[in-house]
């Protein structure tokens, strides 16, 4: 009786979870080279508002590495620009993202449409060092969702076309989680090419609950001291670098 109540309240909360989810966005890994960038062409994700009804969404940047040589010139949504607050992790709110379905129309000085591009600027003109990588983590979180729905977004710049991160791939079928949902220990199986050397596992808040050092192409990760719930799986390279993001339900 207690599994069939337990399992009942779990789909329940899946189904609430599931209702919460109310943006999409392009992927949760966005990478581009240094030498691509330009005015027009960003290391951008874009959000798409789903709902019916317009809303704004606050975004912190909970990681990031920004070596020397590379010139952070802020992180941009369609509100602006920010710069050293940004860095710090403090909140910004975007302008309102109209409903799903809403066409771009100007009016004066405000477009509106139900999408908004997102993206960490650089400094074009200053060339960063061959071979290095910067990358900026963010947290978007929807205001008007209840439950608070959120999704992390990483952006990964290089400036050498040959570097292995440009070749990132984080499709289905690179990196796979089973059983999932799962209750003791899950499989974690990923591509060799994304050199994978920690496995962090985040809560619904954003917060780091468990890191497994790994490697080879496959970790088997014990889960049992967590609580039921749903859960955030990230996949790091030997940089610290999230090259996969995966979602994972504990019963």
């Amino acid at each position: 009786m207690k599994k069939v109540l337990l399992t009942i309240l779990s789909c329940i909360f899946l189904f609430n979870f599931s209702q919460a989810q109310s943006f999409t966005t392009l992927g949760d890994t966005i990478t581009k080279d240094f030498s691509d960038l330009s005015v027009t062409n960003k290391l951008k994700n874009t959000i798409t508002n789903t709902t019916n009804s317009s809303t704004t969404y606050t975004w912190t940047i909970i990681s990031h590495n920004i070596p020397n040589g590379w010139v952070f010139a802020g992180f941009c949504d369609n509100a602006g620009c920010y710069t050293a607050s940004a860095l710090a992790g403090q909140s910004e709110t975007s302008a309102t993202v109209y409903a799903n379905g809403t066409i771009s129309v100007n009016n004066g000085d405000t477009t509106h449409t139900d999408r908004m591009d997102v993206y960490p600027s650089f400094d074009e003109f200053t060339i960063p060092p061959s071979g290095s990588v910067a990358w900026v983590s963010v947290v978007f979180t929807d205001n008007s969702s209840f439950p608070l729905y959120k999704d992390t977004l990483t952006f990964i710049c290089t400036n050498n076309k040959t570097t292995a991160i440009n070749n990132l791939k984080t499709s289905e079928k690179s990196i796979q989680i089973y059983p999932n949902p799962a209750n003791n220990f899950v499989n974690v199986v990923y591509d060799r090419s994304l050199n994978v050397k920690n496995i962090a596992v985040y809560n619904l808040i954003g917060k780091m609950v468990s890191i497994y050092k790994v490697g080879n192409t496959s970790a088997k990760l014990d889960i049992d001291n967590l609580p039921s719930g749903v859960y955030f799986v990230r996949l790091l390279n030997d940089k610290g670098i999230v090259v996969g993001t995966r979602r994972l339900t504990h019963q």
